[in-house]
């Protein structure tokens, strides 16, 4: 499994639907739930499958047993293990 890391801002015009069998899912991590709730709230209208995490821990938990998960969107100023860190590791473990 690749881990694909995502342009820091993107538009909803740069976007296209993709079909349904080649969509990936996608991994939230941030420690603020109301972005989770925003960013899968545009994720879901784009037909994007993801799953919402508030944590490092529990997102390398998240990896380790579900590998579908294609793409990370992480927080990179979460406390103690922020996204960089995250990535980082993820790597290691992948």
């Amino acid at each position: 499994m690749a881990i694909q890391l995502m342009p820091t801002q993107l538009s909803a015009t740069t976007l296209s639907v993709p079909e349904p069998s080649q969509t990936p899912v996608v991994l939230l991590v941030d420690n603020d739930p109301l972005c989770i709730q925003h960013c899968q709230g545009m994720l879901d209208d784009l037909s994007y499958p993801n799953i919402g995490v508030g944590s490092a821990r529990e997102a390398l938990d998240c990896l380790a047993r579900d590998s579908s998960v294609e793409i990370v969107v992480a927080d990179a100023a979460m406390p103690q293990v922020d996204g960089f860190m995250l990535i980082e590791e993820a790597r290691t473990r992948v």
